[in-house]
């Protein structure tokens, strides 16, 4: 038993005793009513942050402690293996900036409120549009107890961390480094493409697009791909020569070209560039 994890108490028999297997699984975890107040007898914010500090912490290996504001107490699982990123250079910079990664993170499932969920956002011209478009989305995550659940990623400003979710898809959390301040991007969170999906079918012929989804291969067609919606409700055939690397399903963010219809053709798409294998 980890000798700084003090106890809390049970709420649920079940759950108090089911074993934590997951990587960086906490018995803590992010719950609100959505976008209302805090449900009551759920974690709060100054218990997940408590859990998302001793991560940040952890990925330096220089430490295991608990972090919690005065008056909480943490009921807590230190598994064998913790996220952790490349070694830094600067060690100890690396660690504040996951640090800030993991308190934005934290925050933003935890507020109670679209102003403050708003402010813990990466901003950009279409931010407060694109946030009522998924705000139930939003919702819904922020109270599907996230949790970090892998090795935490690094690409160019961002930290990314993956996230396991109750009855959810797993999926990666970016968080840009300015200075001393972190921000969520909400785009590659939920793959927010430049076009809605449901909007492609009217997209002007010659137009590119950005969009974010799940890239697949076709058996027996090295012609065409398969690109899928991140709701994986819609799906549209794409020509492109399949790339060496791609033998599997794997996130993409791309740019398409709408194609004129022809008479030995339908309208359709063509991949006009692979941008990254993730949706940052």
């Amino acid at each position: 038993m980890n000798p700084l994890a003090s106890k809390a108490p049970a709420r649920h028999g079940y759950r108090r005793r089911r074993k934590l297997r997951h990587l960086g699984k906490s018995e803590v975890p992010w719950d609100t009513d959505g976008l209302g107040s805090p449900k009551k007898n759920k974690g709060n914010l100054a218990l997940s942050l408590g859990i998302f500090l001793t991560l940040a912490l952890v990925v330096s290996a220089l430490s295991v402690a608990l972090l919690s504001r005065p008056a909480a107490k943490v009921s807590s699982t230190i598994p064998a293996s913790l996220p952790s990123l490349p070694a830094p250079a600067d060690e100890k910079r690396m660690q504040e900036e996951a640090k800030l990664a993991l308190e934005c993170l934290g925050g933003f499932f935890s507020a109670p409120h679209d102003l403050m969920k708003l402010a813990a956002l990466r901003p950009y011209p279409d931010l407060a549009k694109n946030y009522q478009a998924y705000r139930e989305d939003i919702a819904t995550l922020s109270k599907a107890s996230p949790v970090p659940g892998g090795n935490l990623k690094r690409k160019q400003s961002f930290i990314g961390i993956p996230l396991k979710f109750d009855n959810h898809p797993s999926r990666t959390a970016w968080i840009e480094i300015r200075g001393n301040t972190a921000r969520l991007d909400l785009d590659s969170l939920f793959g927010i493409g430049e076009v809605r999906w449901e909007n492609l079918r009217d997209t002007a012929t010659g137009k590119k697009v950005s969009l974010r989804g799940y890239l697949a291969p076709i058996d027996g067609n090295d012609d065409h791909l398969e690109f899928i919606s991140p709701d994986r409700k819609q799906r549209i055939k794409i020509s492109s020569i399949k790339p060496d690397n791609l033998d599997a399903e794997c996130l993409a963010r791309v740019t398409l070209e709408r194609l004129a219809e022809s008479p030995l053709r339908p309208a359709g798409w063509k991949l006009e560039k692979i941008h990254s294998w993730d949706w940052l």
